[in-house]
């Protein structure tokens, strides 16, 4: 059943030397698993920049409110242990931004054929 209520998107980017992509991965992949596996997690997304290697974009979608964001997800001890591995990557400070969907699902498209053949 679709939502009619609006979503929240966090887009966070991390900056690291790009010779510790792969630590950043290994440390990532378990806790993407964890946030995509919560059920107000309606989606989540690793993006690299092709411009500027070392740039990463999470962007993760929630049907939740920003008070539940705040007091409940994003005080999973796995933020604590994501944050204490990937921190001395950054080679400058991680940058949150947060955004409301539109609501309803008029403003939402996704090809259900290429992401879930």
């Amino acid at each position: 059943m679709a939502s009619t209520t609006p979503t929240l998107t966090m887009l966070l980017t991390v900056t690291i030397d790009p010779s510790n992509t792969a630590a950043f991965l290994s440390a990532l992949k378990p806790i993407y698993n964890s946030i995509s596996s919560t059920p107000e997690c309606t989606f989540v997304q690793l993006l690299q920049s092709p411009a500027q290697p070392g740039v990463f974009k999470i962007v993760e979608t929630w049907n939740a409110t920003m008070e539940w964001l705040q007091t409940v997800q994003l005080k999973k001890p796995y933020y604590a242990e994501l944050a204490e591995k990937v921190q001395p990557l950054y080679t400058k400070p991680q940058e949150i931004e947060v955004w409301e969907g539109m609501p309803g699902g008029e403003w939402v498209g996704v090809s259900k054929e290429f992401y879930f053949p």
